[in-house]
């Protein structure tokens, strides 16, 4: 995507989520943003077949790996969320209360408003020839997101869900609105194991980073911290 469309395309959205937009408009929008989704996730889908088609065992080992931690992670929380109805079904407006602040600890973690630390891991990604594109960094991002990622910040830039990339042609990567220079440090809150696996797969972003020209550096631990936050907005 051309840094002209990246641009037509935020401002679409900007005028589709406007205060005053008509519920036609908002509508519209959704459908929009869930077609656009549903045409990358079809694109990496056929890209990840041939990869598979031609991966080593002990490459389709560790996808089966990472599958497997993602299903398991999946089913934990649903058995959590099961646990959390009941007690609020059944419990007392305390219960409600407390059930509320959590949810909004994970609102503000998910939105960027509050430094994060918890396990995880960091990404180095370096690029002395400033081949590695935007749409790499935003393959890493999506990849640890899948990954079970809870926070993620690029440098000195939280990620949420407004945060775009473009390629500069100066060098280096906009994350943002802000120009970030190689090597690039991408930073992860969750679980560092799935999140390095997620990142190996065939043709994943460890390889495409490789193949570019660039190298990568993963490292896990048990207290990762995230300190960039979004401004807060009225």
């Amino acid at each position: 995507m051309t840094t002209a469309r990246q641009r037509l395309l935020r401002i679409r959205l900007g005028q589709a989520w406007h205060p005053a937009a008509t519920k036609r408009q908002l509508v519209a929008a959704a459908v929009a943003l869930t077609l656009g989704f549903g045409s990358v996730a079809a694109w990496r889908a056929s890209h990840s077949d041939t990869a598979l088609a031609v991966a080593r065992p002990e490459q389709l080992l560790s996808v089966l790996d990472s599958l497997n931690s993602r299903q398991q992670r999946l089913e934990a929380e649903q058995r959590q969320l099961a646990v959390t109805r009941q007690k609020l079904e059944s419990g007392s407006n305390a219960a409600a209360v407390t059930e509320a602040r959590k949810r909004l600890a994970v609102l503000n973690t998910l939105a960027g408003t509050t430094p994060v630390t918890g396990p995880g891991l960091t990404l180095v990604i370096a690029d002395p020839d400033q081949l590695v594109p935007s749409s790499m960094l935003l393959d890493a991002v999506q990849e640890l997101r899948d990954a079970g990622a809870e926070a993620i910040s690029i440098g000195s830039v939280r990620v949420v869900a407004r945060t775009w990339f473009a390629d500069v042609a100066s060098g280096g990567i906009n994350v943002a609105g802000r120009v970030l220079k190689p090597p690039y440090t991408v930073t992860a809150i969750g679980d560092g194991a799935t999140m390095r696996t997620a990142l190996g797969i065939p043709g994943g972003v460890i390889e495409s980073v490789k193949g570019a020209g660039g190298s990568v550096r993963v490292s896990v631990g048990k207290a990762v911290t995230i300190t960039a936050v979004v401004p807060t907005r009225r």
